[in-house]
């Protein structure tokens, strides 16, 4: 009986072994999941903060853009008016050398027509030419 208890003392503390090595096991793995659930709770913050600074760049890009729409209008309304400007002033020189041709053919014939008039009394143009 005494062999028989002691047996099964041995048995008792085989099994007490097997199953604190088991638990020793299970503890390891509970470990290793917490320490792999730790690193997925910082990787998930860690990707929460990069798609926040994503938005805010994103948000600063399509600003950026609109500025840039907003500035390429504007060029293109300068360049218009430049156009506009270039039409305008070349028009403009057209009729001046117009005017300064028919200028110049009104003087020659006054000149070649008439020698002296009066626009008032006291006063009186020679336009003899020089």
């Amino acid at each position: 009986l005494i062999e028989q208890v002691e047996e099964n003392e041995r048995q008792i503390e085989q099994k007490q072994n097997e199953l604190d090595a088991a638990v020793r096991d299970k503890n390891t793995v509970l470990a290793g999941y917490a320490s792999a659930c730790h690193s997925l709770n910082e990787k998930q913050r860690e990707n929460a903060m990069l798609e926040q600074e994503k938005a805010q760049l994103q948000g600063e890009f399509d600003e950026q853009q609109r500025e840039k729409a907003t500035l390429q209008q504007q060029v293109e309304s300068l360049r218009q008016n430049v156009r506009r400007s270039n039409e305008r002033q070349q028009e403009l020189e057209e009729r001046l050398d117009t005017s300064t041709a028919a200028t110049e053919e009104l003087r020659h014939m006054l000149y070649s027509r008439v020698r002296k008039f009066r626009i008032f009394p006291h006063v009186t143009f020679n336009l003899e030419k020089d």
